[in-house]
């Protein structure tokens, strides 16, 4: 009887899933999702190790969550962070139009 093979695919998948959320800024947005990501992948690392291949497959498809719990999380900062730029802009915008009316 041969051993489970290695989850091959759900590595990558989880290494591919880490690279986008830190190719999207999630060290700065998300870092806590990004390391237990990152601490998950090297749990799985372990287990191929130890040829326990059913563990690693979990613990590499918890890291892609993760990961892409950290890039979700990462897009959300982000697009809060435009929003408030934009609110502060139309704010200043109108100030400046308001300032404009009075003198004339």
């Amino acid at each position: 009887m041969s051993s489970p093979k290695a989850p091959d695919e759900s590595m990558n998948e989880a290494r591919a899933a880490i690279t986008r959320a830190e190719q999207a800024d999630g060290r700065q947005y998300a870092s806590d999702e990004l390391n237990e990501s990152r601490g998950k992948l090297k749990m799985a690392e372990e287990a191929i190790t130890r040829e326990e291949m059913v563990e690693a497959k979990q613990r590499a498809n918890e890291a892609e969550i993760m990961a892409q719990l950290a890039e979700a999380k990462t897009e959300t900062a982000k697009a809060t962070d435009i929003n408030q730029e934009m609110q502060r802009g139309a704010k200043a915008l109108t100030e400046e139009m308001n300032r404009g009316g009075e003198k004339q």
